[in-house]
């Protein structure tokens, strides 16, 4: 428990502290970074379980997708017109870069069907729906963007926060035995409750500071659905690391694990906090 605050601390240091001096840019070098490491423990986890997978021919495209989105996103929108189709134009490239470079790429398994189909699920699982986090940027790209980001960060993350310290406490009834033993109904709906009050407070505070309206009431509300996707992803993560037998996908972070355990919560409500803060906010898509 001390290792994994510890760590927390630290991620949430590094994260701010980037941010700060590089705004954008180190953001999404630390995305990048953390996307890479992840998707390499996915398909880790995926040879583990059986399955053949070119891990060289998925990662390299997949870490390029998520630069690209922001660095070429005027190019893309005026191709495709529409923000949210940006990712799937940038996610169709990859895939296609990564059938190319599976051709040249020496892997221990010959790219066949059975291969190439866990590779591109594993580009589409973890760099493209991260990509929504750079989408959600566009939506008021500049400190403002950098916000909402920081917002459904603190929104996801906090509830893996108050489902551990309430699930250890009060929880009693187990709520997927068979995949987590440790998480209980209790916890879950303890961090539901704990992320909406983050969510709320954090809404107030880029009120008040960057002049959004975002209302601290619809922020709370749109923490529920984050929060029950992000303790999905959880469970989906789970799973995977069951049929592989393993306890964690790494052991980079102490008292986490590895990047796809930190980020599991994270990869699946990407899109829909994009969405949530397109209609509570009235933005457009950029």
């Amino acid at each position: 428990m001390k290792k994994r605050v510890l760590s927390s601390i630290v991620l949430w240091g590094c994260l701010l502290g980037t941010i700060i001096l590089f705004k954008i840019h180190g953001g999404l070098l630390i995305l990048s970074l953390f996307s890479a490491a992840a998707q390499w423990e996915l398909y880790h986890l995926w040879q583990g379980a059986g399955k053949r997978v070119a891990p060289a021919a998925g990662i390299l495209p997949g870490t390029l997708l998520l630069p690209a989105t922001h660095y070429f996103h005027e190019p893309l929108l005026q191709l495709v017109h529409t923000s949210y189709l940006v990712g799937l134009a940038a996610a169709g490239i990859a895939i296609t870069f990564a059938c190319l470079l599976a051709l040249v790429v020496p892997t221990k398994t010959r790219f066949r069907g059975e291969t190439f189909v866990p590779t591109a699920l594993g580009i589409l699982y973890i760099p493209y729906l991260l990509h929504f986090l750079v989408l959600i940027y566009h939506l008021e790209a500049g400190p403002a963007g950098l916000f909402l980001c920081t917002w459904f960060i603190i929104t996801t993350k906090f509830t893996d926060m108050g489902a551990l310290l309430v699930g250890k406490n009060f929880g009693r009834h187990k709520m997927a035995p068979s995949l987590s033993p440790g998480k209980t109904w209790e916890g879950t709906v303890g961090g539901i409750g704990v992320s909406a009050m983050a969510s709320a407070a954090t809404a107030a505070i880029g009120n008040q500071y960057l002049g959004l309206e975002f209302p601290p009431v619809a922020a709370a509300l749109a923490a529920i659905p984050i929060a029950i996707g992000g303790q999905l992803g959880d469970l989906l993560e789970s799973s995977f690391k069951r049929k592989a037998k393993m306890k964690d996908s790494g052991s980079t972070i102490p008292g986490i694990g590895g990047s796809l355990d930190l980020l599991d919560s994270l990869i699946p409500t990407a899109p829909l906090a994009y969405f949530l803060l397109i209609a509570i906010l009235g933005l457009k898509p950029a």
